[in-house]
This record gives C-alpha cells, structure tokens and sequence, in this order.
C-alpha cells in the first residue's frame, strides 16, 4: 500500500506547475482579475502567468504522462507548442523514451512544426 502512496506523492509533485497553472485560473476566474493584476499581486511577471497558463492547453493525457515520466516544466512548455492531441502524445513518449533534455526537447518540437506546415 505505501507504494501506491509514493506513487501518488511523486505525481503530485511532478505536476506542480500544473496545480500552480490551475490556482492562477482559478484566482482570475473567481476573483474576475487580468493576467496583469494576477502578476502584480504574486510579483511576478505577467509572461511568467501568460506562460504557466498555457500549461493547461496540453490535453489530460500528456500532463498525466509528463507526471509518469517525471519530465519539468521547460519539457511541457516545449510541448504545449504542439496544438495537436495526438501528436503533443507521440512527442511526449518520444521525449521520455530518448531521454531528451530540454533544448533537444525544444528542437525536436521546432522539427515537428516546421514538419506540420510544410504538411498543410
């Protein structure tokens, strides 16, 4: 049993830039404030908020596999580049399976886009 609790306890703390990404949606939801005023209250950036949001633009599968492979936040900002589900997964596996750091991460997401509009 305390197995699975480990387990839980490292998804947890591999999705913290996701949980964070949420509390900052839900802060401008609720309390009806811009990206800008959010930045001023925590003294941070408003690129630093723009960027932690665009986090929740992966799909559900992906934050749950950035969690299993325990990949940071700099890989999932890589990957949210990826507007498409099914591709944002391939490329998630892909960057675990090779072990890509993350400016491999980001040039490898970069050959992807540049293979998707030469596709359309």
């Amino acid at each position: 049993m305390s197995n699975n609790k480990e387990s839980k306890s490292e998804i947890s703390t591999d999705l913290k830039y996701i949980k964070e990404a949420e509390m900052y949606q839900k802060i401008i939801s609720d309390d009806s404030i811009t990206q800008e005023e959010l930045a001023e209250r925590l003294g941070k950036s408003q690129s630093t908020i723009a960027n932690k949001l665009r986090l929740l633009n992966l799909s559900p599968a992906v934050i749950c596999k950035l969690a299993e492979y325990g990949l940071k936040e700099r890989h999932a900002r890589a990957l949210v580049r990826i507007k498409d589900e099914n591709l944002q997964l391939q490329a998630v596996n892909l960057v675990f399976e090779k072990k890509l750091n993350v400016p491999k991460t980001e040039d490898f997401v970069e050959k992807v886009l540049q293979k998707q509009k030469a596709s359309s």
